[in-house]
């Protein structure tokens, strides 16, 4: 039955049928790719923008107030940095400026860097030490940040409109 079908449909139409369903394919593997890497790109940004914030409160010349981390956010706002903290032994926020999505606990119990998906943001937690910039007995510091990954997003969106391009182009030749 399949196959008398098959010898009815003019060969035009089932190539226009091919196209159509490999652009479609096409598109939604790419929208697929893109979200898959999203993750990685943002955490690419993020250690990115992590370190530039290091490096700006090791020039402050001693650990940050309110004002100060509000400085350094201003600076970064347009990198996708969204929050910024400084907190203490236990987690607690000592300074902090932006709105956190994350909880305001921090993970400073964790050794080295700890990094978590908060909504579309990217929160990093990290302890860092500034004993040459600020001194003996004042260098270790516990820093949270949280960051909207721009870069990541507008990829996501990029591949989004691919796809409805494909299903455009793939309704206008089937049409």
């Amino acid at each position: 039955m399949l196959l008398a079908v098959a010898r009815r449909v003019p060969p035009l139409a089932a190539a226009i049928v091919l196209v159509a369903a490999g652009l479609v394919a096409t598109a939604w593997s790419t929208r697929r790719a893109v979200n898959d890497a999203f993750d990685a790109v943002g955490e690419g940004q993020a250690f990115t923008i992590e370190q530039g914030v290091r490096a700006d409160l090791a020039d402050l010349g001693g650990p940050p107030g309110n004002e100060e981390l509000a400085g350094i956010l201003g600076e970064h706002a347009q990198e996708g940095l969204v929050y910024l903290a400084t907190l203490d032994g236990r987690g607690r926020v000592q300074a902090a400026a932006g709105t956190p999505l994350g909880g305001s606990a921090g993970r400073a119990d964790r050794v080295g860097v700890h990094i978590e998906h908060v909504g579309d943001r990217v929160r990093i937690e990290v302890r860092t030490m500034f004993r040459r910039a600020w001194g003996p007995g004042r260098g270790s510091l516990w820093v949270a940040m949280e960051i909207e990954p721009v870069q990541a997003a507008e990829l996501r969106s990029a591949a989004s409109r691919t796809l409805a391009i494909g299903l455009v182009g793939a309704i206008m030749l089937l049409g």
